[in-house]
């Protein structure tokens, strides 16, 4: 590793840091992605079989940002000859009070058309038709796939200690690592009870996980960390299980709510504004190394939007610029109401807050958020 030379290097082989790998190598530049787990592992926040693919948003910017997305996945699903989405549409539906202004169907309506009962009379729903569920798993090994074959490298158990500009040359990085061994998807919405989160989202069997399960689960984060390595594997607030199974055996139809056939977590970096972090290192940073070097992205939902994302980071490294870099995605913005940043600790770089090329401090005055996932049986 100290003797190669790469045009960019790649932190972090979950989706976003492979969908970077793939475009900078189809681009024609020389790149390695370093993994410090085994690729497709179970440590961050890539770990389940499936992620919602939607386009509706509160905010226009980032509806219009989905939109844009789907011809990337387009294109990504037709250089690699597989599907990787499953468009089975997206109902989105819950107190009219909390969402849009033009319901497209009402309750009854909800409970004629898909397996719900007993809604409260003031709920209201949308459906999004061109929307549906990523396959996860399929989706990481299909970008590492086209990205070795446009001649990526990948390097996994490997740990990036630190970053320093070279003392040879300044307009180079060096890298310090060291390797080691080891039906429709739904969401529905309504105000909170009891202090408890009444969000709720939910998959339905999927053709590629285990037969006869559905998913349910709060929509909410009950234990918040500041590095991954505070995560607890599969410990599950019993408050969120029990919500889920008062919700799936009051409204949902065809599910067995009595016991759960497994449940599980995944990370989720989040900041206060609930938006990614897509940008350049500040100068202030880089120690001397060269403006616009060290392109770092982290924080939100971002999966529906890896494909774009991907490219996105490649033409920032390659050619300094992207035009979905937007304002609102800016590392050095701040919190409106506590005008609280998010780089909390300048005198430190590291790699644990998700896939960048380079390494940043933990971000935010944000948290990590553990997202429990609650799966149950289809009762027959």
């Amino acid at each position: 590793m100290a003797t190669n030379v790469f045009d960019v290097i790649v932190v972090g082989g979950g989706p976003i840091g492979l969908a970077a790998a793939y475009e900078v190598a189809k681009a024609g530049s020389k790149v390695i992605v370093l993994e410090q787990n085994n690729f497709f592992n179970h440590a961050g926040s890539s770990n389940d079989l499936a992620r919602m693919f939607r386009t509706m948003y509160t905010e226009d910017f980032m509806a219009d940002l989905a939109k844009q997305a789907m011809d990337f996945w387009d294109n990504l699903e037709k250089d690699s000859g597989i599907s990787l989405r499953w468009m089975t549409g997206l109902l989105n539906f819950g107190d009219k009070d909390y969402g849009e202004n033009t319901p497209e169907v009402n309750a009854d309506e909800i409970e004629d058309r898909y397996p719900f009962k007993d809604l409260p009379a003031n709920w209201a729903g949308l459906y999004a038709p061109d929307n549906g569920i990523i396959n996860v798993q399929l989706l990481l090994r299909t970008l590492l796939r086209l990205a070795k074959g446009y001649g990526a490298e990948a390097r996994q158990h490997t740990h990036v200690k630190h970053i320093r500009p070279s003392e040879s040359d300044s307009s180079i990085w060096e890298v310090y690592t060291t390797p080691y061994n080891t039906d429709v998807a739904v969401f529905q919405f309504a105000p909170d009870k009891g202090g408890r989160s009444q969000l709720f989202y939910g998959f339905p069997t999927l053709p590629w996980g285990p037969a006869n399960i559905t998913r349910v689960a709060v929509d909410a984060a009950t234990r918040r960390i500041k590095d991954p390595s505070q995560r607890l594997t599969n410990v599950l607030n019993p408050e969120d299980i029990r919500d889920a199974q008062e919700f799936v055996k009051e409204h949902v139809v065809g599910v067995d709510s009595t016991i759960p056939s497994f449940n599980s977590s995944c990370l989720q970096t989040n900041v206060f504004d609930n938006m990614f972090v897509l940008d350049y290192v500040p100068p202030k940073y880089l120690r001397g190394g060269p403006k616009d070097s060290v392109v770092v992205f982290t924080a939100g939902w971002a999966m529906k939007f890896v494909p774009l994302l991907g490219k996105a980071l490649a033409e920032m490294s390659l050619n300094g610029s992207s035009e979905y870099a937007r304002q609102e995605f800016s590392i050095t913005r701040s919190d409106p109401n506590t005008g609280n940043g998010i780089i909390i600790d300048s005198s430190k770089l590291h790699t644990e807050a998700g896939s960048s090329f380079g390494s940043m401090q933990q971000a935010s005055g944000s948290s990590i958020k553990g997202l429990h996932n609650i799966a149950y049986r289809r009762s027959t």
